[in-house]
């Protein structure tokens, strides 16, 4: 059976499963699977099993159909790892006998189950690690991006090296790491939490003093990897855990490995909205253009939605969302949200710079001018919270009732006029 994930557009995360054949399109009434999508024709495109096999075909639609980036001109094989684009729908190919492949490739390992990470790139299992009898979260890079580039295990091995330096709190700590033939995966510390992505889902924007939290250890974290000469590039809501207290960024170097990957897959390297102008630009080369600003772009992102409950910029069109990020001005925080201090709007706004040099120097001088504006703003609320020392009457009681002499006198006394009260109770 195989498995069919909308990955990016309307209803992102739903899943679909197919035993012979499906159709994709716009039209509920005539297609199998039906995406709202205006760039869908209404059948769009076929899925079919021949010989143990699925192929797609496109069903002659208007706009055309893309298979990892390239137009689809006949019927294809497909295999696990495939994304299919119709319009601004990203679909993911998956067969359900792929944990059984992983599972004999990465003997290893015991996969738990599969953890759904909406927003992410690649596979993540819960597994444990027999070998020191651990539980860890499986981090696996998408199959076909490494079919279509072999040179890319090197590169690989590399940059897993640079990140097993890191060692953060607010950073996942990378405990194992291997180019196998068919993937390259790494393990991670295995946290009982929820994605950002979650919180906000739920919760919409977060009060300043949480957000602020969050940001500053988000903003530590990079600070240490930046120090490690390790750049994140994807910081989005998908990729931060909150688990307790802590704050944790995850997902250090996939965007970068699959960037130098291939162009077409460009698209699938984090969600849109939290890139920055750099990234969405046409005309950047990704080694000589983007650095540490990129991520204190993401930085600002971050925060502005924790605030607004939205990014600053929304669009259903990719192309538009991208022109809106590389050339707009954000819309005004506190018209989401009236309460933001100016202080923080101001370094928000410095963060979503559209010349990087105009951004902050540093993630360490965010997270430093976000203690310093936190701590302002827990004393500001102290100062406003009712002090019943305020009070010459309050203040009395609260003295009469803390004094132990009081608790002494105050019980026995209380317990014979209960007394007397039940006597003449009786007697009556």
């Amino acid at each position: 059976m195989a498995v069919l994930r909308v990955e990016r557009g309307v209803k992102s995360g739903s899943a679909y499963f197919i035993e012979k054949e499906a159709t994709i399109g716009r039209d509920g009434s005539q297609a199998t699977i039906a995406i709202e999508d205006q760039k869908a024709s209404r059948v769009h495109a076929r899925i079919f099993e021949e010989k143990s096999q699925y192929y797609i075909e496109d069903l002659k639609s208007k706009n055309g159909t893309l298979v990892n980036g390239k137009p689809l001109l006949e019927k294809q094989l497909l295999e696990p790892g495939d994304y299919i684009q119709i319009g601004f729908t990203w679909l993911s190919f998956a067969r359900e006998m792929e944990i059984e492949r992983i599972g004999k490739e990465l003997v290893g390992y015991e996969i738990i189950q599969e953890i759904k990470q909406l927003g992410s790139t690649g596979l993540c299992f819960k597994a444990k690690q027999l070998g020191l009898n651990r539980v860890v979260t499986l981090n696996l890079l998408p199959p076909t991006i490494i079919r279509n580039n072999p040179q890319l295990k090197t590169h690989f091995r590399q940059q897993a090296k640079s990140l097993a330096k890191l060692n953060h709190e607010n950073i996942s700590i990378i405990l194992d790491f291997e180019a196998k033939e068919s993937y390259l995966y790494f393990t991670t510390e295995y946290l009982e939490g929820e994605t950002l992505a979650v919180v906000l889902s739920k919760e919409g924007k977060l009060p300043l003093l949480k957000a602020l939290e969050i940001a500053i250890g988000i903003s530590r974290g990079l600070a240490h990897a930046h120090s490690q000469q390790v750049l994140h590039h994807d910081v989005t809501p998908f990729n931060i855990i909150t688990c307790g207290r802590r704050i944790i960024l995850g997902g250090f170097g996939v965007a970068t490995i699959l960037a130098e990957a291939q162009e077409n897959f460009s698209g699938l390297i984090g969600k849109t909205e939290y890139l920055a102008p750099e990234q969405v630009s046409k005309q950047t080369v990704v080694k000589q253009s983007l650095d540490a600003k990129t991520d204190i772009y993401s930085v600002g992102v971050l925060l502005y939605e924790l605030l607004t409950g939205r990014p600053p910029f929304v669009s259903q069109n990719p192309d538009e969302l991208a022109e809106m990020i590389a050339n707009d001005t954000p819309p005004a925080m506190t018209t989401f949200n009236p309460e933001i201090p100016a202080e923080v709007e101001d370094l928000v706004y410095q963060c979503l710079e559209k010349e990087p040099q105009q951004r902050p120097t540093s993630a360490e001088e965010i997270a430093n001018k976000l203690d310093d504006i936190l701590t302002r703003q827990k004393l500001l609320q102290l100062r406003h919270a009712p002090d019943v020392y305020t009070s010459p009457i309050l203040f009395f009681t609260i003295e009469l009732l803390s004094n132990p002499i009081f608790a002494w006198c105050f019980f026995p006394l209380l317990s014979l006029i209960i007394l007397v009260i039940l006597k003449i109770m009786v007697q009556s």
